[in-house]
């Protein structure tokens, strides 16, 4: 025996109503579309697996002789190979004009050790003077200029301002094509007194005796004492104690 359904009301067709559809913006409330209601959301994926790092990145010496290959085990401050403690230098003479005067003068790039409390080597600074010649060196000025370490090696003040010579640049200061030249430096103050540059620690060839931690020469406190112990030697050396710093 077969089951009818049930008789329709008027107006009734049989077929299921459609969706609701999406409301529509306002000027109060505006839509902001979202995901399909009739859609169904992929499964998220998963992230892929992660490689492992190269070997000089797990703290393995790479191969001899590629690029950046290093010694094995993390590199901190306190573990740079430190350098012998030597004096040795450079010394040439040159001329230039300032200010329409023409002006002799000595350029010495060269290392001077510092040494503890119990006179025993314990760093290497790198400096680079610039006294002018014919001049009374114990009554003439000197300035020593450096920047802060471990950071920036003194070279850019030297090179960029103070250097009786600097890089020859375009105009307006924009680097030239190479290839680059060296050039006199008008604007050097070397005609009112003598230069000093300065490597701090760790910046440029300023490095600690072996055995020594780079930590008791950075930060504030000791940059300033390495420094004045620096210049006190220079002092010395030089017979400048006279001069107005």
């Amino acid at each position: 025996m077969l089951a009818c359904p049930p008789p329709r009301a008027a107006g009734e067709t049989g077929l299921q109503p459609p969706p609701a559809s999406p409301p529509t913006a306002t000027a109060a409330e505006p839509f902001l579309p979202g995901p399909s209601p009739w859609r169904a959301r992929p499964a998220p994926r998963s992230p892929p697996p992660r490689r492992p790092p190269p070997p000089a990145a797990r703290g393995r010496a790479a191969p001899p002789g590629r690029p950046g290959a290093r010694p094995a085990g993390p590199e901190t401050s306190d573990t740079v190979a430190g350098v012998k403690p030597v004096e040795k230098g450079s010394t040439t003479q040159h001329t230039i004009t300032i200010d329409g005067k023409q002006i002799a003068y000595t350029a010495n790039a060269g290392t001077m050790v510092l040494r503890d409390a119990d006179g025993k080597p314990n760093a290497t600074v790198f400096y680079i003077p610039y006294p002018r010649d014919q001049e009374d060196g114990t009554r003439r000025p000197v300035t020593f200029f450096f920047n802060g370490g471990p950071g920036s090696a003194s070279i850019w003040l030297d090179m960029g301002i103070m250097s009786p010579r600097h890089p020859n640049m375009g105009p307006n200061g924009h680097e030239p094509a190479p290839p680059y030249d060296l050039v006199d430096n008008p604007y050097s103050p070397l005609d009112v007194t003598d230069l000093g540059q300065i490597d701090a620690m760790m910046t440029g060839y300023s490095r600690p005796a072996p055995g020594v931690k780079p930590t008791e020469f950075t930060g504030g406190g000791n940059d300033i004492a390495m420094f004045g112990e620096f210049i006190r030697d220079y002092f010395d050396k030089y017979n400048r104690w006279q001069s107005p710093t």
